[in-house]
C-alpha cells in the first residue's frame, strides 16, 4: 500500500510507503532507546554529575542519529522526525493524511523507546516527568536549533541525504550540549520524554509546549527555505 505525496516531494515520483512509515517509527524507537538509556546510564556512574552526563548523552544522541540514518538509508527520508514531516507537508511535498500517519508513527515509536529504555535498565515502564524546563532562555534556544535542523536537512537533501545528515548530526549533538532543556530538535522524542522521570526528562506540559515550539521552527524554516530559494 502506498500513502501518496505531492508531486513536488522530496524524491519525484517516490510514494510513502507502509514500509517507510515503519521505519520511521522503527527508527524514533530505537533513536529514544538509545538516549534515554544512555541518559539513564551515565546517571547512575557518574553520581549526577551533569559535566559527564551531558555530553554523554548528546554523543549518544548524535551518533545513534547518523548510524540510523546510514542504516535505514533512504526510505527513512524523514530521518525519524514529526518536524521534517511538517516540513513537508507545509511545502506540498507530503500530504497532510500521509504527514500525519507518518508523524504519528514517529511519535509513538519515540514512546515505546521510552518503555524499552526502561526496561533494559531495570526501572520500570512509564514514568511520570517532573523536570520543568520553560522560560525564554529554553523557548528561545528550542526555537533557534530546530529551525536550523530543518532548514540544514531540507536545504542539503537535494544535495545529497548523507550530507544532510551529517550536517543535522553536528546540529543535534551541539543543541543537546548547549541547550538547557537537552534538546533533540524533534518533538517525536519531546513528547516521550514526559514519560521518564530521568536525566533526559521533561514535565509533560513543558513537553507539549516546547514540542509546539518546535513545531512552529519547522515552519520557520520552510518559510526562510522558499525565500531563500527565490532570491
Amino acid at each position: 500500500m502506498k500513502i501518496g505525496v505531492g508531486e513536488s516531494g522530496i524524491e519525484p515520483g517516490h510514494l510513502l510507503s507502509n514500509q517507510t512509515v515503519l521505519l520511521e517509527g522503527a527508527g524514533a524507537a530505537t533513536l529514544t532507546f538509545i538516549i534515554v538509556a544512555a541518559g539513564i546510564f551515565a546517571e547512575r556512574y557518574a553520581l549526577h554529575n551533569a559535566e559527564f552526563i551531558v555530553p554523554v548523552t548528546a554523543m549518544a544522541g548524535a551518533y545513534s542519529f547518523i548510524a540510523l540514518a546510514a542504516i535505514f538509508g533512504a526510505k527513512a527520508r524523514y530521518l525519524f522526525n514529526p518536524a521534517l514531516v511538517f516540513a513537508r507537508v507545509l511545502s506540498g511535498g507530503l500530504t497532510l493524511a500521509a504527514g500525519l500517519i507518518c508523524a504519528s508513527a514517529q511519535i509513538m515509536g519515540a514512546m515505546i523507546g521510552v518503555m524499552a529504555a526502561h526496561f533494559a535498565t531495570g526501572t520500570g515502564l512509564i514514568q511520570n516527568a517532573s523536570l520543568r524546563h520553560a522560560g525564554p532562555d529554553v523557548w528561545l534556544t528550542e526555537l533557534v536549533f530546530t529551525g536550523a535542523f530543518v532548514l540544514a536537512v531540507v536545504s542539503l537533501q537535494l544535495k545529497g541525504r548523507y550530507i544532510a545528515a551529517f550536517v543535522g548530526t553536528a546540529i543535534i549533538f551541539i543543541a543537546a550540549a548547549v541547550t538547557p532543556s537537552l534538546t533533540f530538535v524533534n518533538p517525536a522524542i519531546t513528547f516521550a520524554r514526559g514519560l521518564t522521570e530521568s536525566f533526559t526528562s521533561i514535565a509533560l506540559i513543558d513537553g507539549v509546549i516546547i514540542g509546539l515550539l518546535q513545531f512552529s521552527a519547522a515552519a520557520i524554516a520552510v518559510f526562510a527555505y522558499q525565500r531563500l530559494r527565490k532570491t
